[in-house]
């Protein structure tokens, strides 16, 4: 034969007006392609698969150029009915001799792999694996001639073959019980196009119950960790874990919109700009949530997840990134969990509108499930080292300015950081020893003790701060046996500050609250973003070096409980720490009157009494303004450039301490006295004026009560 290569014109092209059902382009008979329907109506319930079967017959001796495409009805970006396959078709099963004159077709072979054949979506469809046009491309099919034999000797079937069409009824809110939807075909052999169009019928009778139990969506996640099975991840490390998402086999229901949930407990977390997140899916962008400070993600689909769909998501998250586990916990069996949640077609009136429309309920999509991978901890249990506990540590309060007394001592074994004894529980409240790591560190555990005999921490509570200036109260917790504190969980923190609590039963007139031997055990984090502090500004900046020693002694007579007397008109003057507030606050004793009169705040100590000038004079917590006063009622404002002549005086009285000594110094060793003919004396109780008692420190009284006692 000889073949003639031309080219295409109007006039030769086998492309045809998609409009007319039939283009003859050539003489319609017996020598025409023909093809005939034989399902008409389709019925069936969701999610239902039907076949719709092509009869076709091709004239002999022909050489075309032949292509099916076939359409499904769609509406609101989602597919009513979808196209799955196409295959041959046979009414018997048996082949025998039908289409045997028609080369390029064999029934015994799959379409699918041998045949072009090509499943897209419309413009209008914005699911993911739903195909609402399929198109079979043969190429060129040719036919033998008859060669002059007489049709009662050839098969009458040789010049035809047939075609079928699977198709899945969706879950589309348009089906609705007995409406008709139409499946198209369009045929495409030679210069004509024939047309045929099927009904597909949904029968929609599920109840109430069926809806909400059985005729539902119900998806599986198949969740996994890729790599090695028996991998041990440590901390800040990523896993990828991948998840399969689609229908089940009986799944029923198809979810729109649609949300894959994924939970992750608290030692796994998703870190934006570090983790990621991606998916297959060829429908509208998924949205993602990041919730729960990276505990919890929602990745929504928009458009929903049909019954054909199979999603591919690949997730990364991070082993434990904020060094949360606890103390002790070698390893650990990091748990993700997954579920669907989402919308779907009402039905039997379910699900229910929410708070009366005109959105519905969410509905559970899927069960939990879970993927589990193993995680390890390097040990962070190192003692920390103190380089120098002298201008490292400072505490609240120290019994005096002895050496013996040093809030550094907690450090050492031999020596104690010593308290101001002190009666009322509440004074613990602002008993407290802090150390400075120098730079943020992750504490897991602290230990401390106390002498033999002496008043030692039961309950303590660990504060932290990256300034030293403020602090956040951190977890409280019982010194064990062994001396130890051990944490719920690591803390991360420059500064940590040991606040007593509780104490022990030893006799508190007796003996202060001492501690010694502490060691703070943990390790170094990698950069200040992995600290938790306060939500304060000033908390996220480094200190460069350490703090100034603002430990206040009680032998200091300005910050601490001090006392002077006015000789000439017996007005004793009292400051001491208020219980409530930052600061001291003074008062004075008119003992003609015998009344305790508060004097105002901005006084912050007593000077003395000066007794050339007949006053007393006072200063603010600045130590610049200066202020006296002549009754114990009335304060004035001192000009400060008197004061030097005022306290280099000899007959000044200067204030004096009433230190926090046991009960047995102060009143045997150290019992005190403004000046030798003084009428108030001070002691361990309190202080008493001829022997009567006007002020106990005990936590019974406040200024002003009916005993005219204070604490």
């Amino acid at each position: 034969f000889t073949l003639k290569v031309v080219e295409e014109t109007s006039e030769n092209s086998p492309a045809s007006d998609p409009n007319n059902e039939i283009t003859a382009v050539e003489t319609q008979g017996l020598n025409s392609p023909r093809t005939h329907l034989h399902d008409r109506d389709i019925t069936g319930r969701i999610r239902d698969t039907a076949q719709i079967r092509y009869e076709i017959n091709l004239p002999p001796g022909k050489i075309m150029k032949t292509k099916f495409t076939f359409e499904a009805p769609q509406s609101k970006g989602r597919a009513i009915v979808h196209l799955k396959s196409v295959f041959f078709w046979n009414e018997d099963n048996k082949f025998g001799s039908s289409g045997s004159s028609v080369y390029g077709v064999d029934p015994s072979v799959n379409i699918a792999t041998a045949y072009n054949v090509n499943c897209s979506k419309s413009e209008e469809l914005n699911t993911h694996m739903q195909c609402d046009r399929l198109q079979l491309d043969f190429g060129y099919i040719t036919t033998l001639a008859d060669d002059g034999w007489p049709n009662s000797v050839l098969p009458n079937d040789r010049f035809m073959f047939y075609i079928g069409l699977e198709i899945e009824i969706s879950d589309h809110p348009l089906l609705t019980n007995n409406k008709k939807h139409q499946v198209k075909a369009f045929f495409d052999i030679g210069h004509l196009r024939r047309k045929e169009i099927s009904f597909v019928f949904l029968t929609r009778k599920e109840s109430n119950y069926e809806r909400k139990m059985t005729f539902r969506p119900m998806l599986e996640l198949n969740p996994t960790v890729e790599g090695l099975p028996d991998t041990d991840y440590r901390p800040g490390e990523h896993v990828m874990i991948q998840s399969i998402v689609k229908h089940k086999p009986n799944s029923l229901g198809e979810g729109n919109p649609a949300v894959v949930r994924i939970i992750l407990e608290k030692f796994t977390k998703y870190v934006e700009g570090s983790d990621t997140l991606t998916t297959n899916y060829t429908g509208d962008t998924p949205e993602i949530l990041v919730l729960q400070d990276g505990h919890q993600l929602d990745l929504k689909f928009p458009t929903g997840i049909m019954f054909p769909d199979v999603i591919k998501i690949n997730l990364t998250v991070t082993v434990d990134p904020d060094n949360r586990r606890p103390v002790g916990l070698a390893e650990y069996k990091n748990t993700v969990k997954m579920l669907v949640i989402g919308g779907m077609v009402p039905h039997a009136d379910y699900p229910k509108l929410k708070g009366g429309g005109p959105d519905y309920m969410n509905s559970i999509l899927s069960s939990y499930e879970i993927v589990t991978f193993m995680s390890v901890y390097p040990e962070c249990e190192e003692e920390i080292q103190i380089i120098d506990r002298d201008k490292q540590v400072q505490a609240s309060y120290r019994m005096s300015m002895e050496l013996d007394h040093a809030p550094g001592n907690a450090l050492t074994k031999n020596l104690s950081w010593s308290a101001p004894i002190r009666t009322g529980s509440m004074w613990l409240d602002d008993l407290w020893l802090q150390i400075d790591l120098m730079k943020v560190m992750k504490v897991s555990k602290v230990h401390l003790d106390s002498p033999a005999a002496s008043v030692a921490p039961k309950r303590v509570r660990i504060d932290i701060s990256n300034t030293g200036t403020h602090f956040q109260k951190g977890p409280e917790a019982t010194i064990r046996f062994d001396k130890f504190i051990i944490l719920p969980e690591p803390i991360f923190t420059r500064f940590i500050r040991i606040v007593v609590i509780t104490t022990n039963d030893v006799t508190v007139n007796l003996k202060p609250v001492q501690i010694f031997d502490v060691q703070v055990f943990g390790c170094a984090v990698n950069s200040i973003g992995q600290v938790d502090l306060a939500n304060d500004q000033e908390n996220r900046t480094i200190v460069p070096a350490t703090l100034v020693d603002r430990t206040v002694s009680s032998t200091d007579p300005t910050k601490y409980r001090h006392i002077t007397e006015d000789t000439d008109r017996n007005i004793l003057y009292l400051c001491d720490i208020n219980p409530y507030r930052p600061g001291m606050s003074c008062y004075s004793f008119i003992s003609t009157e015998g009344k305790w009169i508060e004097l105002p705040s901005y006084v912050n100590n007593v000077l003395g009494y000066s007794l050339k000038r007949g006053r007393a004079y006072f200063q603010d917590k600045s130590g610049e303004t200066y202020m006296s006063s002549t009754n114990g009622r009335k304060v004035e404002v001192t000009n400060p450039s008197d004061i030097d002549e005022v306290i280099n005086d000899a007959t000044f009285l200067k204030a004096k301490s009433v230190p926090g000594y046991d009960i047995k110094t102060m009143d045997q060793t150290s019992r005190i006295q403004i000046h030798p003919s003084s009428v108030f004396t001070v002691g361990y109780d309190g202080i008493t004026m001829s022997g009567v008692n006007l002020i106990s420190w005990t936590p019974c009284c406040a200024a002003g009560d009916e005993n005219g006692r204070r604490r």
